[in-house]
This record gives C-alpha cells, sequence and structure tokens, in this order.
C-alpha cells in the first residue's frame, strides 16, 4: 500500500467538539491535539481506516490562513522540495492563486 499524500484538512468553530464526534459517529481514532495557551485547538490529527484527517479551530489569529468553519483545504505530503517546488510552479503557471 502507498503512503498517503493527500491529507484532508478542516476548519471547525470548535475543533474539540468535532473531535469528540468525530470519535463517538465515525470511529476516528485521536492520534495528536496541539493546543495553544487558551486550549483552543490550533491542529490536530485523526485516523480511520489507515487515512488521516487534519483539523483545527479558527483561532482569531491574524498570523494564520483562516478558513471558514465548515471550511477546509488539501495538504500534499511529497518526497522532496524539489517536487514541491515543481508542483508549486505547475499550479501557479496554471492560475491557482497564492494565499500565503
Amino acid at each position: 500500500m502507498n503512503p498517503q499524500v493527500l491529507f484532508p484538512a478542516l476548519r471547525y468553530h470548535d475543533a474539540h467538539a468535532a473531535i469528540d464526534w468525530l470519535e463517538r459517529a465515525l470511529g476516528m481514532s485521536r492520534g495528536m491535539v496541539s493546543q495553544n495557551s487558551e486550549g483552543v485547538v490550533m491542529h490536530a490529527q485523526l485516523s480511520i481506516a489507515g487515512a488521516t484527517l487534519m483539523l483545527g479551530s479558527n483561532s482569531g489569529d491574524e498570523g494564520r490562513l483562516e478558513l471558514p468553519s465548515g471550511g477546509g483545504s488539501v495538504y500534499i505530503a511529497l518526497d522532496s522540495a524539489e517536487r514541491v517546488d515543481q508542483l508549486f510552479a505547475s499550479a501557479t503557471a496554471a492560475g491557482a492563486e497564492v494565499l500565503q
């Protein structure tokens, strides 16, 4: 089996509640939860059937790219910085808007 390279990344108003629901309703397993000093979930990883889901709370932190609660993104894990640069160049050449 090939390793996972696409990671859905979701944002929630209340990531703690989302984590609890995903565990209870879907049987996902909590891998790690990173919180700031106020207890806001900055990054969490849950897994199911060998796949990882990343999520966090919208924090209001000006330094982070904030997505609407309920929204998300896809994180792509690649094996080399050269491949990252190639994919970035390809995406921007195809019209991708760079936000951060």
